[in-house]
Order: C-alpha cells, then structure tokens, then sequence
C-alpha cells in the first residue's frame, strides 16, 4: 500500500474504465443507456456516438492520468520496460486462432461503426460474430469452453437491469423524473448537463452504474422532452457523473482493483475527489461546446 503501488493500481483502472465511456459498446452502463434512450424516442447509432463521445473520453483518461501523478507523486518509479519487453518476446508469433480472432474482430468494429447505413442493430451484429467463432474454419470456441465460461458477471448486469424495470413497473422512475424535474427546469441546456452529472456523482452512492442508468435514463429523457431539449448530452453528462466514485463499493472494477489489496483507501479518496472536479471542469469547458459542434444539443 505504497504510493507507488497505489500510483500503478489505480493507473491500471483509469486505462480500463475511462475510455469505455467513449464507446456504446463500451461498458454495460453505456450501451444499456443508450438502448433505454431508443425506447424513449432517442436514437443514436454506433458511429454518431463515437463521433460525440470518444475525443471527450480520450481527454478525459488522458488528464486522469495527469491528476493522478500531480497528487500522488510517486519518489520511487520501477523501469518496467524491460521486463514487459522480455514477457511480450515470451508469447511468440501469433497462432492462427490468434489470426482468425483478429479478423473478426475488425468485421466487428467495420460493422458496428457503420450501423447507421446497414441498419443491423449492434447487439445483433455482437451475437452473430459470436456465433461464426463457433462454425468449423474458425472453431474459436466449441461447448467446452463455453461451459467453463463465467456468467457471474451476466448475472450481476440482468440483476441491475432488473432495478429499472422494476422501477417502471412500480412508477418510481416517474418519481424520480418529478423530482429531478424542478431541478432542472428553467436552467439552461449547460446547467441541465451539470445537474445530470451532480445527479450521477449522487446516486453512485446508492446504486451501481447499471443500476442507476436503469432507473434514471428514461425519467431523464422525459423530462428533457419537456423542457425541449436534446436528451443526449444530459445522459452523456450522467454517465460522466456516475464514473465519480470515492469509495470502492460504488462500481464492480472498481472494487476489484481495491480488493488486490495494494491501493492504500487514503490515496485512493485523493486521487478520485481531485478527478471528480476535474470532470465537472471539462463537462463546462470542453464537453459541453464539443458536444454542442457534434449535434449532441
């Protein structure tokens, strides 16, 4: 629980979980939002969102990183260099499954990124790659290997999912979007942003990701409808907001990178209440007029 360590550790999860918000396939929360978006009226393709989202989110990882070295300021510093490099020459020349992944993979991104012309949704287009690696030619995975895959994780995102249907079933996402509604009406179209990631910084205490964007993206978009303005940049600003944690129980990676037991919780509260402040910043500063350039508002 050094400062370096924590320094390494934390590095590691900002590498892992800032960029994912560029992406909608990015992380659960992401592509879940965005689908609850499309039930409420609001479209937005593979491509658009990466056009709006992935420069913010690249600045975004890129300035974390900044932060995190100004405030922890590590004395000690190991030059990895040349153990990386003797482990990378240890994997070899890629193996023709290797290959055939990487192609695939490519037909993924190509296909995802040009949604909006062919029409395929992207989930579809996840499962139907998915499907390939089974045919013979490519034989990626065959039902050994799929029995010995984890599904806790799938579990755990249809648990959250299900805390936003619940929700709706119950008429609390209609509560929420009356309560969040004075909040935000008669602001304007940047302080609608600010207050839907003060909203995400908020509810991050209470819920998970998944969850909170289950229960909240729909009343979101509602209230945005109302007030006549695109609901795209307030989600996008909620999702800034719910990337804000403070303590390690608020997001499952998070936790995971808590729990290897080298990150001291102290430099852990600094690191992420300094980066916190700096989102809110760039939100007003940076991703509001770009958001604004890109169609978003």
């Amino acid at each position: 629980r050094t400062r370096e360590a924590s320094t390494l550790l934390i590095a590691g999860y900002i590498a892992v979980s800032g960029p994912r918000l560029g992406l909608y396939t990015g992380g659960g929360e992401v592509t879940l939002s965005m689908q609850l978006l499309a039930s409420a009226g609001v479209n937005i393709s593979w491509f658009d969102y990466f056009i709006q989202c992935y420069l913010p989110s690249a600045l975004y990882s890129a300035l974390s990183i900044v932060v995190l070295v100004l405030v922890m300021r590590p004395k000690t510093m190991t030059n990895a260099r040349d153990y990386i490099e003797e482990q990378y020459a240890q994997l070899g020349p890629m193996s023709i499954k290797e290959k055939k992944a990487t192609f695939l993979f490519i037909i993924l991104v190509l296909l995802m990124m040009t949604d909006k012309y062919h029409g395929i949704d992207t989930g579809w287009i996840m499962m139907l790659v998915g499907f390939i690696s089974f045919l013979p030619g490519f034989h990626l995975v065959d039902s050994k290997k799929f029995a010995t895959l984890n599904l806790t994780s799938v579990l755990f995102v249809v648990g959250c999912m299900s805390i936003g249907a619940g929700a709706q079933a119950t008429g609390v996402d209609v509560m929420c979007a009356e309560a969040l509604k004075p909040l935000l009406s008669g602001t304007s179209e940047l302080m609608t942003c600010v207050t839907s990631f003060l909203a995400g910084v908020g509810v991050n205490f209470l819920l998970t990701p998944v969850a909170a964007v289950s229960t909240f993206t729909v009343p979101l978009a509602q209230i945005a409808d109302t007030l006549g303005v695109s609901a795209l940049a307030p989600t996008y600003s909620l999702l800034y907001g719910l990337d804000q944690y403070i303590l390690p129980y608020e997001y499952a990676v998070f936790l995971y990178f808590f729990s290897t037991g080298y990150i001291h919780l102290k430099n852990l509260m600094q690191v992420f209440a300094v980066r916190a402040l700096l989102a809110l910043i760039l939100l007003v500063a940076v991703f509001y007029p770009y958001w604004c350039l890109t169609g978003a508002i």
